[in-house]
């Protein structure tokens, strides 16, 4: 009900400012043990979970909002907090890029910028996040040959290029990690399978 009501709320006062500082909200007021968290909040919190799922099936005011909330967490990442946060961020770090329209893939590919940026905290996520998405999913692989799917292929690697290129000139940690999650992702041509 209360993510019903938020979502409701939103729709009659749409504005960013007042969708980052409810995010900015919701995210401070589950920092705490589960059972302390006032139900509202909790559904609030839920409805961020659901709004970032990358599992879901979006139609265009769905994107739109998901544009605006990856917005906001852009900006709130200071409250992102890997204990209280945790399905938050693996919906974050799960999401395949492909699905999504340009709008919200740069949303996503800035969010994960200011995330990778974090101390010692997101770096190896979001670098393993951006890697994978250099694959397309299943079921776009056999059209990958057409001229729209390698237009699309195009603008997504220039994109993941794009945001790789920007968090290894903000983070100088990035490149020799970036090296380890590309040995570990990529298939290995000489394995011993004696």
């Amino acid at each position: 009900m209360g993510a019903d009501q938020w979502c409701d709320d939103m729709e009659l006062n749409f504005s960013d400012s007042h969708m980052f500082r409810q995010v900015q909200h919701v995210l401070q007021s589950v920092r705490m043990d589960p059972f302390l968290i006032d139900l509202r909040d909790k559904d609030h919190y839920d409805f961020l979970l659901l709004a970032v799922d990358p599992t879901k099936k979006r139609s265009k005011d769905e994107m739109a909002v998901l544009v605006t909330i990856l917005k906001a967490l852009s900006e709130a990442v200071s409250k992102i907090d890997v204990m209280y946060h945790h399905a938050l961020l693996h919906n974050i770090f799960t999401t395949c890029i492909w699905y999504l329209d340009l709008d919200t893939r740069d949303a996503l590919l800035h969010l994960i910028t200011r995330l990778a940026a974090v101390a010692d905290q997101y770096l190896r996520e979001c670098l393993q996040m951006l890697v994978n998405n250099f694959t397309p999913p299943g079921p776009y692989v056999p059209l990958m040959e057409q001229p729209r799917m390698l237009a699309k292929k195009k603008e997504i690697y220039s994109q993941l290029h794009e945001t790789l290129k920007m968090i290894s000139d903000t983070v100088p940690l990035a490149s020799r990690m970036l090296k380890d999650v590309l040995n570990r992702s990529m298939p290995k041509l000489f394995d011993n399978k004696a």
